[in-house]
């Protein structure tokens, strides 16, 4: 496991320096190059899945060594002397003053937008109107030049009035996503790759303690995924099976979640992808008990949510 030693950026958190998993950087699509992004600042997902603006200062293998660094970033910081690394007494790649330099400017800059980012928590988001007769101040962002008056170019005001407006609608969809992804614990984990389908691991540990089978485990995991109201009203694929001709088709239910489920566990019981063993009598032993595991898996499934629905019309009829 890769791990980073960053520097908070952010008065919010209250020690300077920490070592975090590589994971926790909010930017999926950045997280797996963490070694390319050494001095510059990123989103890390820190306690309660709060997320705060951090420099990545290094990277490695070794926690523990990362966190003497971190001892020694803050020992170096407290006597102003930065220049000699004391553990392996290798010069830092990085002009002191110029570091220094950048840290504060993208500190303030991370302050910046965590302050605007604050601000989109209240319910009271002022809505900017062109056709308003009421004096209009435009807001500043960073350091952008000022928009000149009314009285200096009313076709200038407004080009910079749009730009400011696209801008705060992008923020608040960005603390939007935000929030809706991460207002969980921060030991949420992603069930299988691309899915984006998350659950807490210690909620995952324990089903796999108390499911002694792949399909219990299924189904346990369909509890913690769905709601009781969508595992009684919907099947598993949506379509009408030649022994239950008569019954009502139920619609489809949702196939992320699902598939996330199925592919998880075929993982989880080795029959993620086929191996190239250059062996066809082998690959095809693989082949053929990976199916048998996912038509096991859809038929509990399927029996699952049968079994759901008829609790559900049983309670209504009490």
């Amino acid at each position: 496991m890769t791990f980073l030693l960053v520097e908070w950026v952010s008065k919010k958190v209250p020690k300077e320096y920490s070592v975090v998993p590589a994971e926790s950087i909010e930017d999926g699509a950045i997280r797996q190059n963490a070694k390319s992004l050494i001095n510059q600042i990123v989103s890390i997902i820190w306690k309660k899945g709060k997320i705060f603006p951090a420099v990545i200062l290094e990277t490695g293998d070794d926690e523990k060594h990362l966190w003497e660094r971190a001892d020694f970033y803050g020992e170096t910081t407290k006597v102003g002397d930065i220049s000699t690394n004391k553990r392996s007494h290798e010069i830092l790649e990085v002009p002191v003053k110029k570091k220094q330099a950048r840290l504060v400017a993208g500190r303030e800059r991370a302050n910046a937008i965590q302050v605007v980012l604050d601000s989109l928590e209240s319910d009271q988001i002022i809505d900017l109107n062109p056709d308003t007769n009421s004096s209009v101040q435009t807001p500043t962002i960073g350091d952008e030049e000022e928009g000149p008056t009314l009285g200096e170019g009313t076709t200038n005001f407004k080009e910079k009035y749009q730009s400011l407006k696209e801008k705060h609608k992008r923020l608040k969809q960005k603390y939007r996503e935000l929030k809706r992804r991460f207002d969980q614990s921060d030991n949420n984990i992603e069930l299988f790759d691309g899915s984006d389908v998350r659950i807490e691991s210690s909620v995952l540990a324990s089903m796999r303690v108390m499911s002694p089978k792949p399909t219990i485990l299924a189904r346990n995991l369909f509890r913690q995924l769905f709601s009781a109201e969508e595992l009684s009203n919907h099947s598993l694929f949506g379509k009408k099976s030649n022994a239950n001709r008569g019954r009502e088709t139920l619609p489809e239910i949702d196939s992320v979640r699902r598939d996330a489920v199925i592919n998880f566990i075929l993982k989880d019981e080795g029959f993620g992808e086929a191996p190239e063993t250059g062996n066809p009598a082998a690959d095809k032993v693989f082949i053929k008990a990976k199916k048998t595991l996912k038509n096991e898996l859809r038929k509990t499934l399927s029996e699952f949510l049968r079994e759901e629905k008829a609790k559900a019309r049983d309670g209504n009829n009490q």
